[in-house]
């Protein structure tokens, strides 16, 4: 208290003998301790000693003092900010290291315990129905694999059912010609630097998307030989993991880590963009038939439904799926009623969307890990997971029933996808680096 008050003494005496020596011509003089005592400092002297310690007084040492200050803090606040996209990268990096350890958890018959979700939602429990009268096998035609060194995250199929397209951990795109039963493979697209996670293909054929770790979208010339890059689109700070492309080809989104969504504008040379802000990262996107509203899925269960008819995109509503569990995949049903999404709870969750905000219907439980792929056609859905399996849906029924597991993948399957003109096959990628070529209904 003592050291306080004298403290306030010499902080008064300063501004006494300050603006004193500003009336006598900017020449005040300054206070000091000396051993213990206030000593007032004659005018000139420059110096403000407080135990001991010799305090410049001079305003052009303060200033530049200053100046220092305010370049150390812009330098600490862009260090945070790397700092923080480091953090991101090695938070998805450590969920690949929980995927691989939970393929070998599986592997070795070990049952892992599953979060129940917060909220009670209306579950239905897969029942296994009588297998239709179609060529339905419960192992590969064809496992692939030469596909890739690495992960396949992603699959895509030209609209034209001519070629397929297959995303992978290992930095590339493969493009694989199946008009055969057997995919051939064309060429291996290695012009990413990181990771390749998202695919989108124009509906023209002509140009094909692809999302990367290295945060851009390259955009790539389709129609001559081997594919080539003719735009790479940088907004994105950290991991894009998803796209999502227009019916009408005159927009994309891509979604990332960042958290946020950026929609590209297609009808201009160099395309420009707008950011959808997210409060998590987003893994998931699809759009409605008529291409007005977009529906995001973020890595703590949030669903978000945008309007994307207004300049900007306005976010119209926000649905929790009432755990805080990732949405990895979202497709429509054929008719664009239906909403469908995978989670990392290893639910299926089914959304009604006639109106504007998703209602909840119900809840598939069949798989006993993260669903990663969906893919619908008519009456059939095709979900694939963390647990190694593919599950065949007849949705016709009430409540839907599975009508065959596929396995023969040994790593999680991340991507399921048919080619629009050949319902006959369906086409998986998979951690094992493989991909499975499979004869369905």
């Amino acid at each position: 208290d003592t050291m306080m008050l004298r403290l306030v003494l010499v902080v008064g005496a300063c501004l006494f003998q300050g603006v004193q020596g500003d009336a006598d011509g900017g020449n005040g003089g300054f206070v000091g301790l000396s051993d213990g005592d206030l000593v007032v400092l004659p005018p000139g002297n420059g110096t403000l000693i407080l135990d001991g310690v010799d305090y410049k007084s001079d305003r052009a040492s303060m200033t530049n003092s200053l100046a220092m200050l305010e370049a150390k803090q812009a330098s600490t606040e862009a260090e945070l900010s790397q700092s923080q996209a480091y953090a991101e990268r090695l938070e998805q990096k450590v969920d690949f290291l929980q995927q691989q350890l939970l393929d070998v958890i599986t592997s070795l018959n070990v049952t892992t315990a599953t979060t129940a979700s917060p909220r009670t939602i209306t579950t239905t429990t897969a029942t296994t129905s009588a297998m239709p009268e179609c060529d339905v096998t419960d192992t590969p035609l064809y496992t692939i694999g030469t596909a890739h060194s690495n992960f396949i995250t992603d699959l895509a199929v030209s609209p034209n059912g001519t070629r397929l397209f297959t995303a992978s951990t290992d930095y590339t795109v493969g493009v694989w010609d199946i008009t055969s039963t057997k995919p051939t493979p064309l060429f291996t697209l290695t012009d990413h630097a990181y990771d390749v996670y998202g695919l989108a293909v124009s509906s023209d054929d002509t140009t094909l998307y692809t999302g990367s770790d290295d945060t851009t979208v390259k955009v790539w010339d389709l129609t001559e030989g081997k594919p080539s890059v003719t735009k790479t689109l940088s907004q994105h700070v950290t991991t894009i993991w998803c796209l999502a492309l227009t019916h009408n080809d005159t927009l994309l989104f891509s979604g990332g880590s960042d958290p946020a969504v950026y929609m590209w504008d297609l009808t201009q040379s160099a395309p420009t963009s707008v950011k959808l802000e997210h409060w998590f990262g987003v893994y998931s996107m699809t759009i409605s038939k008529n291409d007005t509203l977009l529906y995001t899925g973020t890595s703590k269960g949030n669903l978000r439904v945008w309007d994307i008819t207004q300049s900007p995109p306005q976010l119209v509503h926000r649905v929790s799926i009432g755990a805080e569990t990732k949405i990895d995949v979202l497709v429509l049903s054929a008719d664009g009623s239906r909403l469908y999404s995978g989670t990392a709870d290893s639910q299926i969750r089914i959304w009604d969307i006639t109106h504007p905000l998703p209602s909840f219907m119900e809840a598939l439980s069949a798989h006993t890990a993260s669903v990663q792929g969906l893919y619908v056609r008519g009456s059939t859905l095709y979900s694939s997971s963390y647990d190694k399996s593919i599950k065949v849906w007849d949705l016709s029924q009430s409540p839907p029933t599975v009508n065959a597991t596929l396995t023969g993948h040994t790593g999680a399957v991340n991507a399921v996808v048919q080619a629009a003109n050949n319902p006959s096959l369906l086409y998986s990628g998979s951690h094992d680096t493989t991909l499975g070529v499979w004869s369905v209904c």
